[in-house]
């Protein structure tokens, strides 16, 4: 662990280079269905007036009790239930709604969303612009575990991480996806290893939700420990040799190390055996430049 620390530096300096590269594509948006900006919605005007005028009323902030703002999240979650989670997440301004919902929500209304995301979450963290619900229904899911948790909380977010880990190969097929991902797990152990290098067209709603830590809860740890656990049971090689796999396990290293995370040595076993078998198989590949940097970024986390 020593060598780790000693090369942290150079380390997060080629790391980023990397990512860098893994990430270009996406300052283009996409297609529409997997992150245009789309206000072509089969939602009704009076509908889609109605989330942006609720949007207003969330940003400002201004109820005069919490019963008053249970009151709104209460008939605004009937109105998403409704019209359909996913048909509201994909739409530009209705997807800001749930964002500005989820800022100062209380702990029913957050399981309440989380219970509509889960069973789309993979389309939703593949999705340009729903993908940021998701990144800030995480932040606040362990913000919640840090200060009020319960056993509700705790299943929800094992549900989510179990989730992601389950479609991970679904997910690395997605710039979206696989960065959504890695987001999600430097949230859950509240450590910053990767710099958001995303043109948003938006600003950033709830930017200050990262639970930022040197002392990661243990509840979480053990949720890391889970979906390290399931991934290594998976095709690692064919993360390794991903442009948006490498990276994926490039930060999940980072997290393990420095959370001293008892799946570490397992993890770091499979990745090499998977190395010395895969190394020759692109030799000659037109992306060889890119996988030797990933080569040694995997190289630099796993010295010792």
């Amino acid at each position: 662990s020593s060598g780790i620390n000693a090369e942290y530096g150079q380390e997060m300096e080629v790391f980023s280079s990397a990512a860098a590269v893994a990430m270009e594509t996406e300052v283009v948006p996409v297609i529409s269905g997997s992150g245009e900006r789309d206000n072509a919605s089969d939602l009704p005007k009076s509908i889609l007036d109605y989330y942006i005028n609720i949007e207003k009323v969330l940003e400002r902030e201004e109820f005069e009790n919490d019963s008053e703002r249970g009151l709104l999240e209460e008939k605004l979650l009937e109105q998403i239930k409704s019209d359909g989670i996913t048909r509201i997440l994909y739409h530009w301004d209705c997807s800001r709604v749930v964002e500005r919902l989820l800022v100062n929500c209380s702990s029913c209304t957050l399981l309440e969303v989380g219970s509509l995301i889960l069973p789309h979450i993979v389309e939703v963290a593949c999705h340009n612009f729903a993908s940021h619900v998701l990144e800030l229904f995480v932040m606040k899911l362990v913000r919640e575990i840090y200060t009020n948790e319960t056993i509700e909380v705790v299943e929800l977010a094992e549900q989510v991480f179990r989730k992601l880990c389950l479609d991970v190969t679904d997910l690395i097929s997605s710039v979206h996806g696989s960065y959504t991902l890695r987001i999600a797990l430097q949230v859950l152990v509240g450590i910053r290893v990767e710099e958001d290098k995303r043109k948003r067209k938006r600003w950033d709603i709830g930017k200050h939700s990262f639970y930022e830590t040197s002392n990661t809860h243990s509840t979480l740890k053990k949720i890391l420990h889970k979906f390290t656990k399931r991934l290594v049971k998976i095709d690692i090689g064919s993360l390794l040799w991903s442009e948006q796999g490498a990276p994926l396990l490039s930060v999940l290293l980072i997290l393990l190390h420095r959370t001293d995370n008892k799946s570490l040595p397992d993890l770091k076993s499979v990745i090499s055996s998977s190395f010395d078998k895969k190394v020759t198989d692109y030799q000659g590949s037109s992306n060889l430049d890119l996988y030797r940097q990933f080569y040694w970024i995997v190289k630099l986390v796993m010295s010792s």
